[in-house]
């Protein structure tokens, strides 16, 4: 007998593996009476060697010491041996090893429901490799882990597939009800409702196992699994459920009524809003000054006031329009631009056929006349055009000043260069 605890322990974890292959019930004795104190993570590649008939007795030795264990591989390794064991609790014909394999099967229950609870309520990893479970589920054939973990990895309809192919549609409907998407949900609780009503042989029991499938699941309706129902069935069968279907789509038809209510009267006030903003008025003060030339706002026939608090001379503003770059402005505006550059075109054109060319090489002078800046001018040549081509100045200069005035000229700009560098990267030398 070796006295000495250090030496013993070496001498174990050196002949470990053997131990266990070996005489692994007496290995694992001596661990539980602490005989020999070895941490259970050191003995991970030992426990690996014991063979499948000897693994009860360490499954309940690792029972033991997992708790204080946040090393994965021995979850993994014990949820391994739990799995296997579990596989052949049919076959087990020991009443005692039968009475501890279920115990295990309870352990592994337990384990499963707690990873579940762990993510969904407070977003707990667990510490087993789930990919890992899932196949030696597979591998060991245990239905129940399967869907389980299935459920727990969020493939919610693997999960039902293989729970109502063991005919457990209690454990289907627990994953039925997880997603949060309305139309996913839907779906599952479809696909349970199916299965209950074909598989009931009795047309009576296919109805209440659908109507209980149907309140269950809070989102079918009884027009939903009538698809499954027999032509045979009588409708007064689903009395009941029909007259409260029918009653709850005459709530929502109210409820949508109000909405529509609520909406018209918005639209109201907002046609409102609309035609007292066209219609209101700003009262123009002697120390208003142009943003752009510094002037006083009175001294031109016509000014641009924006709810932004900028003004402008009309014409102020219609030159700086003309100095804005295409590049720093998104396409809307510069659609507006070329509204205005054709509104310019066309009366060019008005005013060459007219003979009037000095008027045409004056951009400025131009501008004033279709914004209605110039009336005495215009006036004393307005003989020189025909009716049809005053009109068309007339609904041209409309156009003009309303596109003019859409926006802010300063604060669009502002606003699309804001992410625009002050340099451009041909500009920029790095300094090291």
């Amino acid at each position: 007998m070796i006295s000495d605890s250090k030496l013993k322990t070496n001498l174990f974890l050196k002949y470990s593996s053997i131990f266990m292959m070996k005489e692994p019930l007496e290995a694992i004795n001596l661990l539980i009476q602490k005989i020999v104190v070895v941490e259970i993570d050191e003995l991970i590649p030992s426990l690996m060697c014991i063979s499948p008939s000897n693994r009860f007795k360490a499954c309940e030795f690792i029972k033991e010491r997992i708790k204080n264990s946040k090393n994965k591989l021995l979850h993994n390794l014990y949820l391994f041996f739990l799995l296997d064991l579990t596989k052949s609790i049919s076959l087990e014909t020991d009443i005692n090893k039968k009475e501890i394999v279920k115990g295990f099967e309870a352990d592994l229950t337990e384990i499963l429901e707690t990873i579940d609870e762990n993510i969904n309520k407070y977003n707990e990893m667990p510490l087993i490799d789930l990919e890992f479970a899932l196949n030696a589920s597979k591998f060991f054939d245990n239905k129940y882990a399967q869907i389980r973990i299935y459920g727990i990895l969020g493939f919610y309809e693997e999960a039902i597939s293989e729970a109502l192919g063991q005919k457990n549609t209690d454990l289907a409907t627990i994953f039925a009800s997880k997603p949060k998407d309305k139309k996913e949900k839907k779906k599952l609780w479809l696909k349970i409702a199916k299965y209950v009503m074909e598989s009931s042989e009795q047309v009576e029991e296919r109805m209440k196992e659908g109507i209980r499938i149907m309140k269950a699941s809070e989102v079918l309706s009884i027009d939903d699994i009538l698809h499954f129902v027999s032509q045979k069935v009588q409708l007064s069968t689903f009395k009941d459920e029909i007259s409260s279907s029918l009653e709850s789509y005459g709530n929502k038809i109210e409820e949508l009524k109000f909405q529509m209510k609520d909406f018209n009267g918005y639209y109201l006030d907002l046609q409102k809003n609309i035609q007292a903003a066209k219609s209101g008025w700003v009262k123009v003060t002697g120390n208003m000054l142009c943003e752009l030339c510094k002037k006083p706002l009175l001294i031109s026939k016509k000014s641009s006031l924006f709810n932004c608090g900028h003004n402008f001379h009309t014409i102020c503003l219609s030159l700086m329009i003309d100095e804005i770059s295409p590049a720093i402005i998104e396409e809307k505006f510069n659609s507006n631009i070329r509204l205005l550059d054709a509104s310019i075109k066309k009366c060019c054109e008005i005013f060459e056929e007219a003979g009037h060319h000095d008027i045409v090489k004056d951009s400025y002078l131009m501008k004033e006349l279709i914004l209605g800046m110039r009336e005495e001018y215009f006036n004393s040549i307005s003989s020189t055009f025909s009716g049809a081509k005053l009109n068309d100045l007339k609904r041209i200069s409309e156009a003009y000043e309303d596109n003019i005035n859409e926006n802010c000229v300063l604060c669009y700009c502002l606003i699309e260069m804001i992410d625009v560098p002050f340099m451009g990267s041909d500009e920029i030398q790095w300094v090291f």
